[in-house]
């Protein structure tokens, strides 16, 4: 063998080397993948699937967006890549505390009103938001709970 088909060999070889090993890692760890906000790669059960068919999140990830929801209206409803990927409460509820679930619901409850028909506590140490439907009637009055 000259010497340019001996380094044609060897780069066929080291190719073939790569690809193999490629393989043995892909085998060896196929249940890994990655967090689509903190693009860590981790095995698949630490990652909560979302609405979006081709990503996932790991739970610190998709806790800490959940909480901004809950404190920010601007970062509700959380979604993946997408607003149509809007996450669901009730798709990932197994992965979080049943308070945490009602807490959110009610938050939820009160973003989807419109600004101008939210109605809150006038106690300064409540100001729990009232749902719409118990504070104005069919009519638009104020019901009894205010009178």
């Amino acid at each position: 063998m000259n010497g340019q088909a001996a380094f044609h060999h060897f780069v066929d070889l080291t190719e073939i080397h790569n690809q193999t090993q490629a393989h043995v890692l892909a085998a060896a760890e196929p249940d890994l993948g990655q967090c689509i906000a903190c693009l860590d790669e981790m095995p698949m059960k630490g990652l909560v699937a979302t609405r979006c068919p081709l990503h996932r999140m790991c739970k610190p990830c998709l806790t800490a967006r959940l909480n901004r929801a809950l404190k920010y209206e601007i970062d509700h409803p959380v979604y993946c890549c997408f607003p149509e990927y809007a996450i669901r409460i009730d798709d990932v509820k197994e992965h979080f505390p049943p308070k945490f679930i009602q807490e959110y619901k009610a938050k939820t409850a009160e973003y989807n009103t419109a600004p101008q028909n939210r109605v809150y506590c006038a106690a300064p140490s409540c100001s729990a938001f009232l749902q719409e439907s118990a504070a104005v009637d069919a009519t638009g009055k104020g019901s009894d709970l205010f009178t």
